[in-house]
């Protein structure tokens, strides 16, 4: 009786203790990953979290779009109120040459998804073909007003370039600060703005309703911007284990959901279009989705070539270097790959 009443006892306690244990197994750990736009070239985001890829690595993704730009994002993550930063690789790039303590870990985006797109109207006055050479429909530029979302972001940066490639002074370019990206494909419409500097799906929309043109596709007309690890995942230099650990399951559910985009990515597009872009007509992201699916290969690798493109395209559009030479891993990546 004595040992059947101790066997209770002892079931008894070891019950909560198994339960809590099968509780923290089931139990979703969490990321939190930030981003500064809702743009569809981050396509790797909205990929995962459209497919749910990551319930499969148990990780529930805490996501927030964080108002600021990429620099509210990098600061979010060096207060330690999110683990990763979706940017623009410049923008982490001179975060890590002023000191700040980040390190490159993944590529969201591995060519420039930008493109030029101007309204008809304005293309129409100027007599330039769309099929002209390269460096005439860049001589747009000189005297296209060409709106952005922030005076100094990403698209100022990139059409100052386009102009520079185009042979004209940089400085010249007129620039008109607008806002969203939807902002800017109204203001293209109603003439507010010439043209601007973005990625599917508002360079798509454009000429889908007969407003816009889109005149120049870097990534296929200009040599070296189809290298540029344009997007990238930015987390900090030395976090702690658990974290690189919940970092690394991230990965492989964000490459998990590229495999799935570049295997069928109407289908795809379908799932990302249900959940995050219900008013704008599926075929449009179709398109934009089949537009940027190339930039999603290599599981998020860098090479030594892709950071030598990203760090001349840095220089060249007004960028700083950072001095040190660990500023970038592919630590993660191969971890998320191996382990698969």
């Amino acid at each position: 009786m004595l040992i059947s009443r101790r066997t209770t006892i002892l079931s008894g306690l070891a019950a909560p203790a198994l339960l809590s244990r099968a509780w923290a197994q089931a139990t979703p750990d969490k990321i939190r990953l930030g981003q500064p736009t809702n743009s569809l070239s981050f396509l790797k985001t909205f990929a995962s979290r459209a497919l749910d890829t990551f319930a499969a690595e148990n990780i529930t993704l805490e996501y927030a779009s964080v108002p600021g730009g990429d620099p509210a994002v990098l600061a979010a993550v060096d207060s330690g109120d999110l683990e990763l930063a979706a940017v623009g690789s410049d923008t982490a790039l001179a975060a890590i040459a002023k000191g700040q303590p980040f390190k490159i870990i993944y590529t969201l985006m591995n060519r420039l998804p930008y493109e030029l797109t101007v309204s008809k109207a304005f293309l129409a006055k100027s007599g330039v073909a769309v099929d002209a050479p390269l460096d005439k429909r860049l001589g747009l530029l000189q005297t296209a007003v060409v709106g952005v979302t922030a005076l100094g972001g990403a698209q100022d940066r990139v059409a100052r370039w386009l102009a520079a490639q185009g042979g004209l002074d940089p400085k010249s370019v007129k620039l008109a600060a607008v806002g969203s990206p939807p902002a800017l494909g109204a203001a293209l419409e109603n003439g507010r703005i010439d043209a601007f500097v973005l990625s599917p799906p508002e360079s798509v929309i454009a000429a889908d309703r007969d407003y816009g043109v889109v005149l120049v596709h870097p990534s296929k007309e200009i040599a070296g911007t189809d290298k540029i690890p344009s997007l990238v995942l930015a987390a900090r230099a030395e976090p702690t284990a658990d974290v690189r650990e919940r970092i690394t399951r991230t990965l492989r559910a964000m490459n998990a959901a590229s495999s799935q985009v570049l295997a069928d990515p109407d289908k795809a597009a379908d799932k990302i279009a249900e959940k995050f872009f219900s008013k704008i007509p599926i075929s449009i992201i179709r398109t934009s989705v089949n537009t940027l699916a190339d930039g999603l290969t290599g599981e998020g690798r860098f090479s030594d070539e892709s950071i030598a493109a990203l760090l001349k395209f840095s220089t060249q559009t007004g960028g700083a270097a950072p001095q040190v030479k660990d500023f970038w891993t592919n630590s993660y990546v191969e971890a998320a790959v191996k382990k698969a």
